[in-house]
């Protein structure tokens, strides 16, 4: 079974000595003189319309201009896509923080593509999309509900809304990835949420959202403050809440529903 190659291609004018050519498996590192063509396979738009053939993903040829190019290339055997794509980007990532240290950050400064190589008949088609309805809009009815909602911001809500924008306007451009997650999730820190202190405001809303109890977002989610040891006993104490540790913070400890509490291990 032959190899699935995904490139990771970037231009710079910070390297003047080259052909230079670095195995290491499973990447193979390319700074040269780039002249040459790809053939790519890339996704087309994320967003599709509901109940409508289209094509998500396909070949084209990736034409490069005379410059001065550094190819990241992983290569894997496995065929889940989603795996496979992990693990490339996993090793790409190493090489290129590798090659910052050693070298400068810079010299990344210009990404052509990532993705997947067609190949000799081989690659992988992959592509994240979701469906929408297709609409139609009535200015007028869209100014006056602009307007309106603009009429209805005023004070903490107003700037609350206008910096919660900046973050999800951003997210907008990512499909579902880590990036993605924190840019949404520093929302819910803006709004509902008003400090870092209360985390209620936040399972509320995903009540509203998701449908579930309480008590079980609180449970599967695992949002919620953190305690020291000192604080948690108090609070078994006073109010017989139960807590367990939280094992990526030094002494913290989250409290926890008693269903979670009665199913945990050693608890």
């Amino acid at each position: 079974m032959s190899y699935f190659k995904f490139l990771t291609l970037f231009e710079t004018n910070l390297i003047d000595s080259y052909p230079i050519k670095i195995v290491s498996d499973p990447v193979i590192i390319n700074i040269s003189e780039n002249t040459k063509d790809y053939i790519v396979i890339i996704s087309n738009s994320p967003t599709q319309i509901e109940g409508k053939d289209q094509v998500i993903s396909e070949t084209k040829k990736l034409q490069l201009k005379k410059g001065i190019y550094i190819e990241l290339i992983a290569r894997t055997k496995e065929i889940n896509p989603s795996i496979a794509r992990t693990e490339c980007e996993k090793e790409t990532d190493k090489i290129i923080t590798l090659l910052s240290l050693l070298l400068h950050n810079a010299v990344f400064g210009r990404l052509i593509y990532q993705g997947w190589l067609w190949e000799n008949g081989t690659g992988i088609f992959d592509a994240w999309y979701r469906e929408g309805p297709s609409f139609s809009i009535k200015q007028s009815d869209l100014d006056s509900r602009v307007m309106k909602i603009k009429s209805n911001l005023s004070g903490e809500i107003k700037n609350r809304f206008e910096l919660m924008s900046r973050f999800y306007s951003k997210s907008l451009l990512y499909k579902p990835c880590e990036e993605k997650l924190v840019l949404l999730w520093t929302i819910f820190e803006i709004f509902p949420m008003k400090d870092t202190t209360n985390i209620k405001p936040i399972n509320e809303l995903l009540v509203k959202i998701t449908k579930k109890p309480y008590e079980s977002i609180c449970q599967k989610i695992g949002v919620g403050k953190i305690y020291n040891k000192s604080e948690a006993d108090k609070l078994t104490e006073d109010k017989g809440w139960e807590f367990k540790e939280e094992i990526k913070v030094i002494d913290g400890w989250r409290r926890v529903s008693r269903s979670m509490a009665t199913t945990s291990p050693g608890r």
